[in-house]
C-alpha cells in the first residue's frame, strides 16, 4: 500500500482536502444550473438563436459536464503530484 492510499498517511490529507474543495466547487456549479432552471424556466428553454433547436439549458448542461471533467483532471494532476512529491 502506498503512502497516498493509507488513510493515516500525511500525503492523503492534502489530496482529501483538495477532493472536498473541488466537490464543493462542482456542487456550486450544478446548484447554479438547477437554480437558474427554478428561477426562470422559460429563459432556460429558449433557443440560443432564432431558428435553432439548441436551448440555453443544453449549453449550460454541457458546461456543467465539461466543468466536471476539467475538475477531475485538475484533481488527478494535483493529487498525483502530491503523491509523487511524497515519494509514493
Amino acid at each position: 500500500m502506498s503512502a497516498i492510499d493509507s488513510p493515516t498517511s500525511i500525503g492523503a490529507l492534502p489530496a482529501a482536502r483538495l477532493g472536498w474543495l473541488l466537490a464543493a466547487v462542482q456542487a456550486v456549479i450544478y446548484g447554479s444550473f438547477v437554480t437558474a432552471f427554478m428561477l426562470d424556466p422559460s429563459a432556460m428553454t429558449r433557443p440560443l438563436a432564432p431558428g435553432m433547436s439548441v436551448t440555453v439549458a443544453t449549453v449550460f448542461g454541457l458546461c456543467v459536464v465539461f466543468s466536471t471533467m476539467a475538475l477531475v483532471g485538475v484533481y488527478v494532476l494535483i493529487a498525483n503530484r502530491i503523491a509523487f512529491d511524497r515519494g509514493a
